[in-house]
């Protein structure tokens, strides 16, 4: 407990160890399931406090589940798993915030503000509107890159990547806004035309590789949060009407414009999406050292 709030961390004693099997495993070709299901268990136990885990947590459950049968009897193979473990090992390095959560005082004293995101997706771009308090604050607009496509699966023009679409207007949406929602006690409401996309963001699963990579990258955005989203509303598709206008901005003929009541909302500016944009393809390199 400090001035500003209390701040729930793990004890240094059981962060220690866990990094200790994990360095320790990622050094072997194989790994005796018995030692990971017990470091599985260690994990989970950590992850009812920080629920930001649990995506990374499903590969290594997902592993134990079903072992490769070419694998020496009671072990695995380590790199089943080792993307996973790479995670936790920088997610359990004593000065990541991700395992720490922060309750801070001022944030429950002060009125909470609502910030609403809408957002949409076309088989061209990614739409999305910032709400706070019932004013429209902010907008972004942007297509679709080849790094998209190229992790995702997705193909320009083509609508069988709705759902990843959206989800990914999700995540583009929060990781823009991250300072309207990361450190206060605020109600988001998601908004979105797809109740796939709204579970995901919810719970940090996907029904798909391309969805559980976005669940991850989702999941890692709230490890370094003070708070989670909240709430998700579903909303019908014809109350996103300007979303779907920005995402539909890079449709190819020119045939959408910028929504009238837009014209005098500031547009935000969206980070490119280069291949290390995609956190969850691994670990930044420096913390990789094992």
């Amino acid at each position: 407990m400090t001035r500003s709030g209390i701040l729930a961390t793990l004890q240094a004693e059981a962060v220690k160890e866990m990094r200790d099997i994990i360095v320790k495993m990622l050094s072997k070709i194989v790994i005796p399931i018995k030692a990971l299901r017990s470091l599985a268990g260690k994990l989970s136990n950590a992850a009812r406090l920080l629920t930001a885990w649990r995506p990374f947590l499903a590969e290594i459950w997902a592993a134990l589940s079903a072992p490769s049968g070419h694998a020496p009897s009671g072990t695995l193979w380590s790199r089943q798993v080792a993307p996973a473990l790479r995670w936790f090992a920088a997610l359990l390095d004593r000065r990541s915030l991700s395992i720490m959560r922060p309750f801070l005082w001022k944030a429950y004293v002060l009125p909470a503000s609502r910030t609403v995101f809408v957002v949409d997706a076309s088989p061209w771009g990614l739409g999305a509107l910032v709400v706070e308090n019932g004013v429209v604050v902010e907008y972004l607009t942007d297509q679709i890159s080849p790094v998209d496509c190229a992790n995702l699966g997705l193909v320009v023009g083509s609508p069988d990547g709705q759902q990843v679409l959206e989800a990914l207007a999700m995540l583009v949406a929060l990781r823009t806004w991250r300072a309207r929602w990361q450190q206060w006690r605020s109600t988001v409401a998601v908004r979105g035309d797809n109740v796939t996309m709204l579970t995901m963001v919810l719970h940090f699963k996907g029904s798909s590789p391309a969805l559980s990579m976005i669940a991850r990258e989702l999941a890692l955005e709230v490890a370094e949060a003070a708070y989670r989203p909240l709430l998700a509303e579903h909303i019908p598709g014809a109350a996103n009407v300007s979303a779907d206008a920005l995402s539909r901005l890079h449709a190819p003929g020119g045939l959408y414009k910028l929504p009238d009541e837009l014209r005098n909302v500031q547009q935000a500016s969206v980070e490119a999406r280069p291949r290390e944009w995609y956190r969850s393809l691994g670990p930044p390199a420096a913390k990789r050292r094992q």
